[in-house]
């Protein structure tokens, strides 16, 4: 199973004035870069926090999976639990626009 061509990234969308729903789908190794263990990780979750006129610092815990692509190294591997534990601080460029940095740590399960 191959991924050329499809785009990956972040989408959140603002629920409330706190709350926001975060969806990221990553795909690793990226660039023509080589792997051991390639695959393709989505995450879900809440981003709790605040906006304020030109930045915003939140909270996030996003549940996701991780699928791995088979490989002659370990074939078992196939799709496994994945947890996104961590912060954002963000930068507001313009309405549509952001950076920022982002920090925290991700779990996978492991046999």
């Amino acid at each position: 199973m191959r991924f050329i061509g499809l785009l990956f990234g972040r989408f959140t969308v603002k629920a409330f004035w706190f709350l926001d729903a975060d969806f990221e789908v990553n795909r690793f190794p990226m660039g023509g870069a080589q792997s051991s263990f390639p695959g393709t990780q989505v995450l879900l979750g809440p981003r709790a926090g605040v906006h304020l006129s030109h930045f915003g610092i939140f909270g996030k815990v996003r549940p996701g999976f991780i699928k791995y692509d088979r490989n002659p190294f370990l074939s078992q591997l196939g799709t496994r639990a994945a947890l996104d534990i961590g912060g954002t601080f963000e930068i507001y460029i313009s309405y549509h626009v952001a950076g920022g940095s982002i920090t925290g740590t991700r779990l996978s399960d492991r046999e």
